[in-house]
């Protein structure tokens, strides 16, 4: 009986061996949570949301958004991806009271006798 060592290990595998940036599971971070979400997470989703041009053609390149399927389950994601598309400049961000730029600030003079 042969030994395992002495087995003979598939070419095709081997192939795939030799190269050093090769991986078979590639972990993703919840954008939301930045937590790593775990390959049994059959919940979470992964969105790619292609940028565009001033005339609303896509240019090719798009940023990648993952939640992960607690974020999903407590129904914040529709408000986590509003919140990164905005930070990362797709969209304007809905989360700025309309008209705060217009408020002027006035300082109170403390009454100190």
């Amino acid at each position: 009986m042969a030994d395992k060592k002495d087995a003979k290990v598939p070419a095709k595998a081997e192939k795939k061996s030799d190269n050093p940036n090769f991986e078979l599971y590639f972990p993703r971070k919840c954008s939301a949570t930045n937590r790593l979400i775990p390959s049994n997470d059959h919940a979470s989703v992964q969105f790619n949301i292609g940028n565009l041009n001033a005339h609303g053609v896509y240019i090719g390149t798009s940023e990648t958004v993952s939640f992960s399927g607690f974020v999903r389950s407590q129904g914040a994601s529709d408000f986590h991806l509003n919140r990164i598309a905005a930070e990362k400049g797709l969209m304007k961000n809905l989360f700025r009271m309309a008209g705060a730029d217009k408020f002027k600030t006035v300082k109170v003079a403390n009454d100190q006798e």
